[in-house]
């Protein structure tokens, strides 16, 4: 895929180095179900029309391909939804926090009949968002409008990364006081690791110097 739409983004005349925004504008295009005509970037329009064209050309799809396909043919064709409505009687999800619009919606509509769905996720753990489409604000809303359990106690985790994790939550509060939930995380008695040099705090600016500051310590 990213060979492909590194082609696309060289043949329109654009440096190759742009290959992963347009990967990631794509991804984010399929999952948003706009209209290619509603789009005003012409480079955009062009790049995925080239892509598009050739999947489509070859009978391929991608994996944003496979979850709108998957999530249209249920809304549209209530036997296939009904099929597999009785077949999803539970549905538990994990990592929740990492789900995007259509896999929360995905989930929804398979488990409209019964009503048993379980979604496990840590909404302060929600990383992915800078490189995926997920989408935590669906599940703080899920969160929000159904009964929850919080799980705020571990014992794989070093006491220094608990109380750096339980920090970053005291510090983001400052500025940003809905990017978390208050919840802080606990250690258990007598089983964390007791490692004292198992966290090394740095921030980098541009995310270039964070991959090559990794790669020179490793």
């Amino acid at each position: 895929r990213r060979e492909l739409i590194m082609t696309s983004v060289v043949n329109s005349g654009l440096d190759y180095d742009k290959t992963e925004l347009y990967e990631r504008a794509i991804s984010d295009f399929k999952n948003s179900l706009v209209q290619l005509e509603k789009v005003k970037s012409l480079s955009f329009k062009r790049i995925y029309s080239s892509y598009n064209n050739f999947m489509k050309e070859n009978n391929f799809l991608d994996y944003d391909d496979l979850l709108t396909y998957a999530l249209k043919l249920l809304k549209s064709n209530s036997d296939v939804r009904n099929y597999y409505q009785n077949m999803c009687r539970v549905i538990i999800e994990d990592e929740a926090q990492d789900s995007s619009p259509i896999q929360q919606e995905l989930i929804t509509v398979l488990g409209e009949k019964y009503g048993n769905i379980i979604r496990c996720g840590d909404v302060n753990q929600a990383i992915t968002a800078t490189f995926s489409n997920s989408d935590v604000r669906g599940f703080k809303k899920f969160i929000k409008e159904n009964y929850n359990v919080e799980m705020n106690k571990s014992q794989r985790c070093g006491l220094k990364i608990i109380e750096l994790a339980n920090k970053t939550i005291d510090e983001a509060h400052k500025f940003a006081p809905e990017a978390f939930l208050n919840i802080k995380m606990q250690s258990v008695e007598g089983k964390n690791p007791t490692n004292t040099d198992g966290v090394e705090f740095k921030v980098f600016e541009k995310s270039e110097d964070e991959k090559n500051y990794i790669v020179s310590e490793i």
